[in-house]
C-alpha cells in the first residue's frame, strides 16, 4: 500500500568487505501493481572495516599519524590515516580529506600554531585546507568502532580549532549500531577564535552499544577557513557536570514554542528542567522535565525563567544555568547598545548562507565601546550574487506607547561605485507571520546609507563624524501607524553586495530624543582663557559625559554645566557630549578655534647716543597691534620703533613694554636695566 513500509531482515550476512562505499537496490512486485516503473528504490551507504574494536576509555592523540601534503590542491590531496581512523574517498564519498600536520597551516589568519596534545611545535592534529578557491567543501571523517559498555557514564571530548574570518561549519554525527544520528552537538559555525576549543557530549544514552563517531567539515566561503581537531576520548567523567544549553529564542508570542538543547560538559545522565511560574506552559514534543534537551510551549505572556540541574554519578551542578524567556511584547520604550553579549542574544540573527554575519564589534566615535557590525568586506558568497542577513528585535509591545520612532545610529563606507551594500527594514504585527518595509538605505556614493566616502581598505568607525547618529533625519522613522499593536518586531536586513563593513548602534524605539545640543561662550578664544560650555537642550537628559579636546583642562565633565575650560594649546578644538537618557543617547560637537598668541620678544640696540632700536621677534604678519612704553613717559604704536631719550646719562632702570595682539590675545613682556650714556 502506498505510504506504508515494511523490514525486512536479511537471511545471511553482506558480502561486503573491506571500508567502501556500497550501494543497496530494492525491487518489490505485485500482480495488481498497475506502474512497473516505480519499483525500484536504491540507497548507498558506507561500511567501515575496523580491524579492532576499542574498548572504553579510549583516547586517541593523533601523535601517530603521518604528516600529509599542505598543498593548495582541495582534493587533490589524499591523506591516509592509521589506528582505525579512515578519510572517505574524495569525488566520491565527499570533497576532501582531514589533512595531518603540525606547526602552523600555510595560510595566515587561520588555522592553529601548534596541536592541541601535547601542545608542541612537532605535535600533530588534522585539518581542512581552504586555499585556492576551496570553499564549501565537504569532509567526512570515522573514528574507529568503540565499545560502550553497558553501565556507567561516558562522555565523548575533543579540541577543535576554528580561526578566521571566513570559517565554514563543524558538525559531530555518530553511528550507533549502524544507525547515523546526525549532529549530536549543536554545529559549531564561523569564527571560533584563535585558541582551542572544547567540544563534549554525553554517549551514556549509548550504554552498551558500539558507535562510531563522524566529524562532518565544511569550509567556509574563502582561505581563512582552515579548522582543525586533536585530542579525542571518550571515558568517564571523574569531577561533576558543567551544566549549560542552548535556546532557540529568547522572546516569543503565546503559542510559540521554544527549544533548549543541553549542553552541559562531564556527561550527566540524569536531569532536573524547571520554569517559573510554574504555570502557563507545558513541555511538548514528547520531552518531559527529566529529557536531555526539552521543547516548551509558553502559552501565556509573561517573563518566564527556565533553568536546570545535572548529575553524572560523580557530582551535581546545583546551581544550574537560568535564562529569562519574555513571552508577548516589551513594552515601550525599548533600547539596546549592545554593551553586553546578553543584549545582543536578545535579537534573533538569520543567516541562510552559513557564512558572514550580524556580530558584536567593538567601535570607536560614539562613546560607547560596541556596536554590531555586518562584515560586507569578507562575505565572498556576496562577489557572484547579493545576499541577506536578518537582525530581529525581540517581540514588542506598542500598546503603552503613541507616535513611537525608530532611530538608530550607523556607519557605512561603500567600496567602489559598483561594489556597494544596503539596508532594509520590516516591521511585523503579527509575530512575525508577515512582514511589511518601511525604510530602505542605498549604500551606493552618495546613498543615504554612506556616512563616509567609499574605501579601498576595510571600514571601521573611529571618530564622530563617520557615523550618521540619532536627531538626523537619516535614522528617524515614524511608527506611530503601529500604535496599539501588540506583537511587533522590527527587522533589519543587510543585503551584501561585496562592498564594505556596515554598522548599527544604540536602537531606541519609543518618543524620539531631543537633539543634544552645546552652548559655547564663544568659539574664538586665546590660550589661557575661560570658556564656558553648557547643555543646550535645556536638561532633557539624565547623563552627560563631556569631552573638550586636546590641551583642554579640565580634559572631561559630566553633567549638564557650565563648566569652565581653558586650553593650553592652539588649534581647532573638536568638543563632544554624548548624552542619555539612561537607555538611548545622542550626541552633539562643537568647534573652537583657540589661538595662541605671538610671543613678545624683542632685541634693544643698546646705543653710545641718545637714539635706541627696537627690534620685534614677532612675526608682524600675525600682529594687529602693538604698543611700546620706552620708561621715560613716551609711547609707540610702530612696529619696529626706534626712540630717542633726551636727556643723556645713565638710567638705573628703564622699562620697555611690547604688547602684541592675535585678534583678541596678547602677550607682554617688560625689560629692566637698559643703560642710555
Amino acid at each position: 500500500m502506498s505510504g506504508s513500509s515494511k523490514i525486512f531482515t536479511f537471511a545471511q550476512a553482506s558480502a561486503t568487505s573491506g571500508s567502501s562505499t556500497n550501494e543497496l537496490i530494492v525491487y518489490s512486485t505485485s500482480l495488481t501493481d498497475q506502474n512497473q516503473y516505480n519499483d525500484t528504490a536504491t540507497s548507498s551507504f558506507y561500511y567501515l572495516s575496523s580491524i579492532t574494536v576499542s574498548s572504553t576509555p579510549w583516547m586517541s592523540d593523533l601523535e601517530s599519524f603521518t604528516p600529509c601534503g599542505t598543498g593548495s590542491d582541495c582534493g587533490g590531496t589524499v591523506c591516509s590515516l592509521t589506528c582505525g581512523w579512515v578519510n572517505l574517498a574524495n569525488g566520491i564519498d565527499d570533497d576532501i580529506d582531514w589533512r595531518t600536520n603540525f606547526g602552523s597551516t600555510p595560510s595566515s589568519g587561520t588555522g592553529p600554531s601548534q596541536d592541541y596534545n601535547p601542545g608542541t611545535s612537532n605535535g600533530k592534529y588534522i585539518y581542512l585546507e581552504a586555499s585556492n578557491g576551496c570553499s564549501g567543501q565537504v569532509a567526512l571523517l570515522y573514528s574507529p568502532c568503540i565499545d560502550i559498555p553497558a553501565t556507567g557514564s561516558f562522555e565523548l571530548t575533543y579540541r577543535y580549532h576554528m580561526d578566521g574570518i571566513n570559517q565554514g561549519e563543524l558538525h559531530t554525527d555518530l553511528i550507533v549500531d549502524g544507525e547515523l544520528i546526525l549532529d549530536v552537538i549543536p554545529p559549531v559555525i564561523g569564527d571560533q577564535g584563535s585558541s582551542w576549543n572544547l567540544g563534549s557530549v554525553s554517549i551514556t544514552p549509548y550504554a552498551g552499544r558500539t558507535l562510531v563517531v563522524r566529524m562532518r567539515g565544511i569550509t567556509g566561503s574563502g582561505f581563512e577557513s582552515d579548522m582543525a581537531l586533536d585530542n579525542f576520548k571518550i571515558q568517564a567523567p571523574t569531577l561533576a557536570p558543567v551544566v549549560d544549553f542552548d535556546v532557540s529564542t529568547f522572546s516569543g508570542c503565546p503559542g510559540d514554542v521554544v527549544n533548549f538543547v543541553n549542553t552541559s560538559s562531564g556527561a550527566p545522565n540524569a536531569f532536573a528542567w524547571y520554569v517559573n511560574p510554574p504555570t502557563g506552559w507545558s513541555y511538548v514534543n514528547g520531552t518531559s522535565s527529566t529529557s536531555q534537551h526539552v521543547s516548551i510551549q509558553f502559552n501565556s505572556t509573561g517573563s518566564f525563567t527556565v533553568g536546570m540541574t545535572a548529575d553524572n554519578g560523580v557530582g551535581v551542578d546545583s546551581v544550574g544555568t537560568v535564562q529569562a524567556i519574555e513571552i508577548g511584547g516589551l513594552v515601550l520604550p525599548f533600547y539596546e547598545g549592545f554593551e553586553t553579549s546578553a543584549g545582543f542574544d536578545r535579537f534573533e540573527l538569520n543567516n541562510p548562507y552559513g557564512d558572514v554575519t550580524w556580530e558584536r564589534e567593538t567601535v570607536d566615535g560614539l562613546g560607547s565601546s560596541w556596536a554590531v557590525r555586518m562584515d560586507n568586506w569578507s562575505y565572498n558568497l556576496a562577489q557572484s550574487s547579493e545576499v541577506e542577513d536578518w537582525l530581529t528585535t525581540p517581540v514588542l509591545d506598542f500598546t503603552t506607547g503613541s507616535n513611537a520612532h525608530l532611530t538608530f545610529d550607523h556607519a557605512y563606507a561603500g567600496y567602489s561605485v559598483s561594489l556597494y551594500d544596503s539596508l532594509a527594514i520590516f516591521i511585523s504585527t503579527d509575530c512575525g507571520s508577515t512582514w511589511s518595509r518601511i525604510a530602505s538605505y542605498d549604500g551606493a556614493p552618495g546613498g543615504n546609507l554612506e556616512t563616509i566616502g567609499s574605501q579601498n581598505t576595510s571600514f571601521t568607525p573611529s571618530v564622530q563624524s563617520d557615523w550618521c547618529v540619532q536627531g538626523s533625519t537619516c535614522t528617524d522613522i515614524y511608527l506611530s501607524a503601529y500604535d496599539g499593536f501588540t506583537d511587533v518586531q522590527i527587522r533589519f536586513i543587510a543585503k551584501s553586495g561585496y562592498g564594505n563593513n556596515l554598522y548599527i548602534d544604540n536602537i531606541n524605539i519609543g518618543q524620539p530624543l531631543p537633539a543634544a545640543s552645546i552652548t559655547s561662550s564663544s568659539n574664538d578664544v586665546c590660550t589661557g582663557d575661560v570658556l564656558t560650555y553648557s547643555d543646550g537642550s535645556g536638561g532633557a537628559f539624565q547623563n552627560y559625559n563631556w569631552d573638550f579636546g586636546s590641551g583642554a583642562t579640565p580634559a572631561t565633565a559630566t553633567g549638564p554645566g557650565p563648566h569652565s575650560v581653558t586650553y593650553s594649546t592652539g588649534g581647532s578644538k573638536n568638543v563632544v557630549l554624548l548624552a542619555d537618557n539612561g537607555g538611548a543617547s545622542a550626541n552633539a560637537n562643537v568647534s573652537v578655534q583657540v589661538t595662541a598668541p605671538e610671543t613678545a620678544q624683542f632685541n634693544v640696540a643698546n646705543p653710545s647716543v641718545g637714539i635706541a632700536t627696537f627690534t620685534p621677534q614677532a612675526n608682524q604678519a600675525n600682529v594687529d597691534s602693538v604698543m611700546w612704553d620706552f620708561g621715560d613717559g613716551s609711547t609707540s604704536t610702530v612696529f619696529p620703533p626706534s626712540h630717542t631719550y633726551n636727556d643723556n646719562g645713565s638710567y638705573s632702570r628703564t622699562y620697555s613694554i611690547q604688547r602684541v595682539r592675535v585678534g583678541i590675545c596678547i602677550d607682554q613682556r617688560i625689560d629692566t636695566g637698559y643703560r642710555i650714556k
